[in-house]
């Protein structure tokens, strides 16, 4: 599967849970998501799709993953999503062992679906600021128009 199909299943996934906003390849972190998802409540989630077991090893060479397991707080903590969670495609999978502040979802090729195999634990309790969500949301509709109008120009 690509990651484009996997972020599609997620999406139809957070969204029966209730989240009410699902961006891909987004940077709201200092670091590009793959997918992000806020709740009803403000709490954001991130997912970290990897479709060889030598990305996802390569993965923790990013500065990201001190900063997701350290003990920050106060004022720094919106910059880190509540819930971290890697979101594996591969032979092996579901047998790899995530680090304490990550959790760990498959994808069941037969049902199409998420399969939650270790929850992520809460990194902090803080949910975003309104700033946060409306830079979140101001970059999905320039998105789409971008892709409105280029879809325009190629008819």
């Amino acid at each position: 599967m690509t990651e484009r199909e996997i972020q599609n299943i997620l999406f139809g996934w957070v969204t029966n849970k209730g989240h009410q906003l699902v961006v891909p390849n987004c940077g709201v972190n200092g670091w590009e998501a793959d997918l992000l998802s806020v709740t009803a409540a403000n709490f954001l989630n991130e997912y970290e799709i990897k479709t060889n077991k030598k990305d996802y090893n390569a993965d923790f060479k990013k500065s990201k993953h001190r900063y997701l397991k350290s003990e920050t707080k106060g004022r720094r903590q919106w910059s880190r999503p509540n819930c971290f969670w890697f979101v594996l495609d591969f032979v092996g999978a579901r047998d790899i062992v995530v680090p304490d502040y990550a959790g760990l979802i498959t994808i069941d090729h037969d049902l199409l679906r998420p399969v939650v195999r270790k929850p992520a634990p809460k990194i902090h309790v803080e949910p975003i600021g309104e700033r946060t969500r409306e830079y979140l949301e101001r970059g999905l509709m320039y998105r789409y128009w971008k892709a409105r109008i280029r879809r325009k120009r190629t008819q």
